[in-house]
């Protein structure tokens, strides 16, 4: 009798422990989800020729300058390019056709969730020139009203910490507070071992 007494406690405990983690886990990939999208940017635009005609299938290079990683796109029949999920960087975009000068458009600025447009206009010449665009035109981001930015290290070590509880400065990143999350379960499991019943 005494025997029976002890395994309901627990066999209550662990369908709570079951609940709990299968929200974490519920939480965890929604908040992922949610990550990959808001730390990512992306380049897209029009490639045309001098007369506003559109150029379909130009060669369409986007190189992250700080890492010296590349993407070779190929501009659709509408003579549109898109390159979306790229980490916050400096990147150079350089497109090439056929009877057209090679054109770049150097330091590009992708923040966090920033979608810039880079229209471009070829012009007609030898491919082995190079038109080359590097002033510092501020981009626009006409489809979408979202206000994003980084915030530098230096702001964040100026903050004030209220109660000088410094847990609270890593909130301000999702994946941080996606692992005080997991921690937090973790800690729960242990607290809710197999002899006790958490109730």
């Amino acid at each position: 009798m005494e025997l029976s007494l002890l395994c309901v406690p627990r066999q209550a405990s662990m369908t709570r422990v079951a609940r709990i983690f299968v929200s974490v886990v519920g939480i965890l990939l929604i908040s992922a989800s949610l990550h990959a999208q808001v730390n990512k940017g992306g380049i897209s635009g029009t490639v045309r020729d001098q007369s506003g005609g559109i150029i379909a299938s130009a060669t369409v290079t986007v190189t992250d300058v700080l890492k010296g990683v590349s993407r070779t796109l190929t501009t659709d029949e509408a003579g549109e390019y898109a390159a979306p999920n790229l980490d916050p960087s400096t990147y150079k975009v350089r497109v090439e056709f056929k009877g057209f000068k090679t054109f770049d458009r150097e330091g590009l600025e992708i923040g966090v969730g920033q979608e810039a447009r880079v229209d471009i206009i070829l012009q007609p010449g030898d491919q082995n020139q190079t038109v080359t665009v590097t002033e510092d035109v501020p981009i626009v981001d006409t489809t979408s009203a979202t206000l994003t930015g980084n915030i530098e290290t230096q702001k964040i070590a100026d903050l004030p910490l209220n109660g000088r509880n410094f847990v609270n400065l890593l909130t301000l990143r999702l994946d941080m507070s996606i692992n005080l999350a997991a921690e937090a379960v973790t800690r729960l499991a242990w607290a809710c071992g197999p002899a006790t019943a958490c109730s």
